[in-house]
């Protein structure tokens, strides 16, 4: 695992850990497609203009057993990831994303922040890099108290608290690590996504 990655690198070895599960028929996962809508131009009738919608998740999928899979892929290099532009209450600009996965999970999708620590060298310590999955799902009450304001950011505390970590692997003879998520959600905790949010219901990964 580096120690220091952009978001674009993080996105990038995702979607070449994406490829990897289609070629062994574990998953399809893919882009979520940008949106837009064709809005009146202000001061010109008749003229219409294509305006950008708020984006969706970075990555949707199904797993081999039909399961639906939906996740936004983040990168923080500070002590905490902050959660306004996620609340509905604030409209903030990736509120949509947050809302469509509650939604989702609902309906039995498995939803989550993939979530890369980057490693950060304090006076006295070094904290190294670690990856996690934070599940999102209607029952959680983690969720319900970003909405209500009693939780304004996320650490990696909250990761260790209320999610699972990702191991990295390589594939075949390659010496390349990527992040195996879908690991963490087929082997970690299989009946996470179907029971409420409880971390007792939680299956911890055996060595």
């Amino acid at each position: 695992m580096q120690d220091r990655l952009t978001g674009s690198d993080f996105e990038k070895l995702v979607v070449e850990q994406n490829a990897i599960y289609e070629r062994e028929r574990i998953a399809c996962i893919g882009r979520y497609g940008v949106q837009s809508a064709m809005a009146p131009v202000q001061g010109q009738p008749g003229r219409f203009e294509s305006i950008q919608m708020q984006s969706l998740p970075d990555f949707e999928g199904s797993l081999l057993d039909g399961k639906h899979i939906i996740f936004d892929a983040k990168v923080c290099s500070q002590a905490s990831f902050p959660w306004a532009k996620y609340r509905t209450e604030t409209r903030g600009a990736r509120s949509r994303q947050l809302k469509h996965m509650l939604r989702r999970s609902m309906f039995g999708a498995r939803c989550f922040f993939l979530m890369h620590w980057n490693a950060r060298e304090l006076s006295k310590k070094v904290i190294p890099a670690a990856t996690y999955i934070l599940p999102v799902h209607h029952r959680m009450e983690y969720w319900s108290q970003v909405e209500s304001l009693e939780v304004r950011s996320l650490t990696l505390s909250d990761c260790e608290e209320h999610g699972l970590p990702v191991r990295w692997t390589t594939s075949g003879r390659g010496t390349k690590e990527r992040p195996d998520y879908l690991w963490t959600v087929l082997q970690s905790f299989p009946t996470f996504f179907e029971e409420p949010c409880q971390k007792e219901f939680l299956f911890r990964p055996t060595s």
